[in-house]
C-alpha cells in the first residue's frame, strides 16, 4: 500500500517537471476548460494518489483561489458589456461576459500553479538536482535552484513569525 501511495513521488523529477510544462502548453491552447475541468481537478486525484492531498489542497486554496478571487473582483468591476446579469449589487455587476474574461484570463495561472506545485509537493529537491547534473546542467545554475527552492520555505517560515509578533503586540 505504501508503495502505491508513493508512486507519484517515485517518479523521474525531469519527467513530472515536463508533464507540469505540457499541462500548462494543453491550458493555453486549449479554452478555460482544459485548466479548471481537467488539470486542476487531475493534479488534485494525483495528490490523493500520493497521500499528500491535505498539504496540496490547503496550497491550491491558499495561493490559487485568493488570487483567483481577486482577479474576479477586479474583472467583474471593470465589465461594461451587455450581456446577461446574474447578480447586481450597484457597485458589483456580476455577468456572462465578465465571467467568461475572468475564466480566460486565469486559466494559465490555475494550470501554473495546479502542475508546478503539484511538482514541488511530490519531488526531493535533492533528486531534482542529481537529474538536472546527469543532463550536464551546470553546478552553478543547480545551485541556484536548489538555494532558491530552499529559500521560500524560509522566508514563509520568518513572515509568519513576523506576522505573529506583531498580532501580538497590538
Amino acid at each position: 500500500m505504501e508503495q502505491r501511495q508513493k508512486m507519484i513521488s517515485s517518479m523521474y523529477p525531469l519527467a513530472k517537471l515536463l508533464t507540469a510544462i505540457l499541462s500548462i502548453i494543453l491550458s493555453a491552447i486549449y479554452d478555460w476548460r482544459m485548466a479548471y475541468l481537467v488539470i486542476l481537478p487531475g493534479c488534485l486525484i494525483l495528490s490523493a494518489i500520493d497521500g499528500r492531498f491535505k498539504s496540496y489542497a490547503k496550497k491550491i486554496i491558499i495561493t490559487l483561489v485568493l488570487f483567483l478571487f481577486m482577479i474576479f473582483l477586479i474583472k467583474f468591476l471593470t465589465d461594461n458589456s451587455d450581456s446577461r446579469v446574474y447578480f447586481d449589487l450597484g457597485f458589483l455587476t456580476i455577468r456572462d461576459q465578465g465571467i467568461k474574461n475572468g475564466l480566460l484570463q486565469t486559466q494559465i495561472f490555475v494550470a501554473m500553479g495546479s502542475a508546478l506545485l503539484l511538482f514541488f509537493e511530490t519531488t526531493d529537491m535533492e533528486d531534482f538536482m542529481i537529474s538536472l547534473q546527469k543532463l550536464n546542467i551546470s553546478h552553478v545554475v543547480s545551485y541556484v535552484i536548489l538555494s532558491t527552492m530552499q529559500m521560500i520555505p524560509e522566508m514563509i517560515s520568518r513572515s509568519a513569525v513576523i506576522m505573529q509578533a506583531r498580532s501580538e503586540e497590538r
